[in-house]
């Protein structure tokens, strides 16, 4: 049985097309009923003739027959099977017909001569007739032949016929659609042009399979074709012509091409029929005639062939689609001329015109340009392939080399030399890899194409590289280690790829970065950052990254584990999305963080330096025990979470109207303004006010958390630092109006300070503070007045007295007559002064002269003295 796999080639310039890479027929000796093929030698007319059940090969007087032997979903393939064939100067030229494909093998060599089996041409109402294994051409008015034959045309053209490449569809009135490129890989002809209104369509290229165990020479001039039959004029609804057939040779040593012509064009069209599509050749195994060539030489193995396989032309119809060729060499091809491959034929030095459909040319193997190979002198060599490399070909150029892209993508598994890469707009070469390997191409890099990495394996770069274009990480791992990689139009980092910084000097230039995948390790970034909703930026303990763009956005998650991340601009953390997670130390430059997504701290200790915005929707959560210690001022309009055990802290000032949840701690060592204007914050564990905090309460009216500000917290307040109270938008309170400024669970400690506005006429009462957190308004009081009851007598003087001593946090009705916080001598002094006024005694009035009493209360003093050591 035959076997037929799929390349793993794709011709990515022509997405419909996927070219199969057929395996050879067995080479098995066959018993065709007059004993073993003989060598097949000598002058003698040679001819093939094919049906559907059989084939005969008569060569002089001998008839040799073929075995039909069957192809899944395709016709049977008439094989002929010789133990060696020589028809070189001795038979004038092969014919083959008939309706099967013909494959001609030999168990050890092949020197051929010329083959036809083009497709017939179209003569007014007479189809062309097929080449062998083909279709014929339509009738008027009726389809050509085979599985991918030309429409018909109603009074319009006959569309061409498709195979290697899509047939041209035809113009006017009903034009026939041309036949689809075949996809498939089967050994067969091509299809026949459709009929137009009123011609017939030409045949399609024949199918023929050439194969040796060892080598075969085309020699001398020899030429094998498999062109598709042209279209018959016939006025405006002429036929469609005949696609291009297959041409498959394959051994261990194809030499040489030189002087040859392979063809398996598309027939051509007049008028509105359309063209023929190209055909298909394949040659496995090319080899250069030197047995000692370590390479095989495009300027000599193609000089002066002609090897097509082109789209016929048309007049108004639709122009035949390109066919394709596979060149699968067994040595690395290599040149030091100025070459183009880019169809009929293959350019040498720059000085052919493709005037026609582009042929698409696959190379299956290594190449070097600029090469000194084997007696091959390097010379100022130039190759631009405008087709897809074999994904694990390797390129190597030279120091006089240049490989030009063109606007092609050439996937390569390696990239060496030091000549240069010209990666031409919208071109491309990408680096396909499985294992570890080193980019160690030290040549220079032009023209505004992408570099590309790809392949599921790690390529490595040591040295600077300048890419005047993009670079793209599409697969696997690009490892910069102390080097800089400049891109000079953008740096793109794929879903599912790894860039990693791997060493000191590490580092990326380009104007932007974008990851969709995972950046890791230790390095720079001057670019500005767009990490997208897949993408992960990830630091290890000793991991430290820098990144000095000026517009970075975080879609994705940095993550940190230990490490440090340093933004010297300002960074937008996206909503849903955008996430920073872990434990570490952050830093944020300029405005610095606008988070609209979430921070998640957990592991241990974070620092996070710079200014931070908490937008509504925003959250930032600490958990698990940890510490998280924001250093910049910090503006909470959504939700910060603090989990039990763990403390959030904030060291500069603090405002917003967000919420402060989890039974958590918050610490404050710098301004707590609560709201954008009076508001009232919720927090549900502790709040510590240390001694560098001002709680800053604005009063504007008498409604709390909408007027005033106020503060619920649902565990504990350790109180200290400073209470500023102000007043804003006019408000003037009233004697009797209260604020209830702060509620907790349980409270202790004080503020060190407090400052209250000036209340012209009245005063404030402190007493209820730190019983229930509130201030009140009252009629003016005389400073001794500490028990508020109007008037200034020796029951003050029991409350200064009990609590003489006190250093911080005292209020009036402890003995705290002069507002500095603490009971102590000055405070009873102000007592005496004081002593016997009432509330609308003037200021001034005398103060009572030392007596009885005085001295009297001056053995107390030293009493309480006593009492307090």
């Amino acid at each position: 049985m035959r076997r037929i796999v799929a390349s793993l080639v794709v011709l990515l310039s022509f997405p419909a097309l996927a070219l199969a890479q057929l395996n050879p027929l067995n080479y098995s000796v066959l018993d065709n009923g007059l004993g073993l093929n003989p060598i097949l030698s000598g002058t003698a007319t040679a001819s093939i003739v094919t049906t559907s059940t059989s084939a005969t090969f008569t060569y002089g007087t001998t008839v040799y027959n073929a075995v039909m032997t069957p192809q899944v979903s395709g016709p049977d393939i008439a094989v002929f099977t010789f133990s060696n064939i020589n028809l070189g100067g001795l038979a004038t030229a092969l014919t083959i017909t008939g309706t099967n494909p013909v494959a001609l093998l030999s168990q050890q060599n092949i020197v051929t001569i010329p083959i036809a089996i083009n497709g017939g041409n179209a003569n007014a109402g007479v189809a062309g007739t097929a080449g062998v294994g083909g279709g014929a051409g339509g009738t008027t008015g009726h389809v050509g032949v085979g599985t991918t034959a030309g429409g018909a045309g109603v009074s319009g053209g006959g569309g061409g016929g498709g195979f290697g490449g899509a047939g041209g569809t035809g113009a006017g009135t009903g034009g026939g659609v041309g036949g689809a490129a075949n996809v498939g890989s089967l050994v067969i002809g091509g299809s026949g042009g459709g009929g137009g209104g009123f011609s017939s369509g030409g045949g399609g290229g024949g199918g023929l399979e050439i194969g040796a165990v060892n080598s075969i020479s085309l020699g001398g001039t020899v030429a094998i074709t498999a062109n598709g039959g042209n279209g018959s004029a016939g006025g405006a609804g002429n036929g469609g012509g005949g696609s291009g057939g297959l041409i498959y040779i394959h051994g261990k040593q194809v030499i040489p091409l030189a002087s040859q012509t392979i063809s398996a064009n598309g027939g051509t069209a007049t008028n509105q029929g359309g063209g023929g599509g190209g055909g298909k050749i394949i040659i496995d195994g090319l080899q250069n005639a030197d047995p000692n060539s370590r390479g095989v030489p495009i300027e000599t193995t193609f000089t002066g062939t002609v090897m097509q396989a082109k789209g016929g032309a048309s007049g108004t119809g639709g122009v035949g689609g390109a066919g394709s060729i596979v060149l699968n060499p067994s040595l690395p091809i290599v040149t030091n001329l100025n070459i183009t491959l880019d169809g009929q034929p293959i350019t040498l030095n720059g000085t052919e015109v493709n005037s026609g459909a582009r042929v698409t040319y696959i190379i299956q193997r290594d190449l070097q340009v600029g090469t000194n190979q084997n007696g091959v002198q390097p010379g100022q060599a130039q190759l631009a392939v405008n087709e897809p490399l074999a994904a694990d070909a390797k390129l190597s150029i030279m120091a006089s080399g240049v490989f030009k892209t063109n606007a092609f993508k050439q996937t390569v598994a390696k990239l060496t030399g030091n000549g240069k890469l010209q990666l031409d707009a919208g071109g491309t070469v990408s680096i396909s890899n499985s294992s570890t390997i080193d980019f160690d191409f030290t040549g220079s890099i032009e023209g505004t194409g992408t570099l590309e990495k790809a392949g599921s394996g790690t390529l490595i770069r040591r040295t600077n590289l300048l890419v005047p274009g993009t670079v793209n990480n599409a697969a696997g791992t690009l490892a910069i280690e102390g080097a800089t990689v400049k891109a000079d139009t953008a740096f793109t980092n794929a879903v599912g790829a790894t860039l990693k910084f791997d060493g000191l000097g590490s580092s990326i230039v380009s104007p932007t970065l974008t990851n969709a995948g995972q950046i890791v390790g230790s390095g720079s970034v001057a670019a500005d950052l767009t990490n997208q909703p897949t993408g992960t930026i990830r630091l290890l303990e000793s991991d430290s990254q820098l990144y000095t763009g000026a517009v970075n956005t975080n879609s994705g998650n940095i993550s940190l584990l230990g490490g440090v991340i340093q933004f010297t601009n300002p960074v937008t953390n996206s909503a849903v999305t955008g996430g920073m997670s872990g434990r570490g130390t952050m830093i944020f430059g300029g405005t610095g963080l606008t988070n609209d997504g979430f921070l998640a701290f957990s592991g241990g200790n974070s620092d996070i330096l710079g200014d931070v915005t908490n937008n509504a929707g925003g959250a930032v959560s600490t958990v698990g025990r940890s510490v998280s210690s924001f250093y910049g001022d910090f503006v909470n309009q959504g939700t910060v979470l603090t989990a039990t055990g763990a403390t959030t802290v904030f060291l500069a000032t603090q405002t917003g109207g967000g919420s402060f949840t989890g039974g958590g701690t918050v610490e404050y060592f710098g301004p707590i303004v609560p709201g954008n204007s009076p508001a009232m914050i919720s927090y549900g564990g502790n709040v510590v006010f240390g001694p560098a905090a001002t709680l800053k309460i604005e009063l504007g009216g008498t409604t709390r958390g909408s007027k005033y500000d106020a503060l619920n917290i649902a565990g504990n307040l350790a109180a200290d630092g400073a209470l500023a109270v102000s007043l804003i938008n006019g408000f003037v309170p009233s004697i009797g109006q209260t604020f209830d400024i702060l509620n907790w669970g349980s409270l202790t400690g004080g503020f060190s300070s407090i400052t209250l506005p000036s209340l012209p006429g009245r005063a404030w009462d402190t007493s209820q503070l730190y019983q229930s957190g509130t201030l009140r308004v009252v009629a003016p009081t005389v400073s001794g007045d500490f028990d508020g009851n109007g008037f200034v007598d020796s029951g003050d003087l029991v409350g200064w007295k009990s609590n003489f001593g006190i250093t911080s946090g005292a209020t009036r009705a402890q003995g705290d007559a002069d507002g500095d916080g603490d009971v102590d001598g000055a405070d009873f002094m102000a007592w005496q002064q004081t002593f016997g006024q009432t509330v609308s005694t003037p200021v001034a009035a005398a103060v009572p002269e030392a007596s009885g009493l005085t001295l009297a209360l001056l053995a107390m003093l030293g009493g309480v003295a006593m009492r307090r050591r």
